[in-house]
């Protein structure tokens, strides 16, 4: 598959887990399962996620082999801000803390932040990172 179009697969991919997040609040779920439900939507997209902004990355010649180091050069790229960055960086903790959910409480947690906090993140990350691939495609970088 030529890159240009892995770039677009991936992207396609991440805003079909966006959208899968975004409609955790309007499932009519028990809240256990519907906290299990948001944890492995949050592992899908984060992975989906990282992954394309390493191919961006990688489309404009910087290599990153982590979500933190990918997170971190895109920051630098200046395509997004510190605070953009930072809930990113928790974003990752959090993805890796998520195997270790055992109690009721924390998955509370976690589905109470992915929807106040991750969920605007990724929508706004959708329209930066739609926007750059546009751009990368249009000027035949790819």
């Amino acid at each position: 598959m030529a890159y240009r179009e892995r770039l677009r697969k991936k992207f396609e991919d991440f805003e079909r887990t966006v959208d899968k997040l975004s409609e955790l609040p309007g499932l009519n779920l028990e809240e256990e399962i519907l906290y299990e439900v948001t944890v492995k939507r949050l592992e899908y997209t984060f992975e989906v996620f990282w992954k394309l902004i390493k191919l961006i990355l990688e489309a404009k010649g910087k290599l990153c082999s982590t979500p933190i180091d990918c997170f971190k050069n895109y920051f630098l790229s200046g395509k997004i801000t510190e605070k953009d960055y930072q809930e990113l960086v928790r974003f990752t903790r959090i993805r890796n803390e998520i195997v270790h959910i055992y109690d009721f409480s924390t998955a509370k947690e976690v589905y109470s932040y992915a929807i106040k906090n991750l969920l605007p993140l990724l929508q706004k990350f959708r329209e930066i990172l739609k926007k750059e691939i546009d751009e990368l495609t249009y000027r035949e970088v790819l």
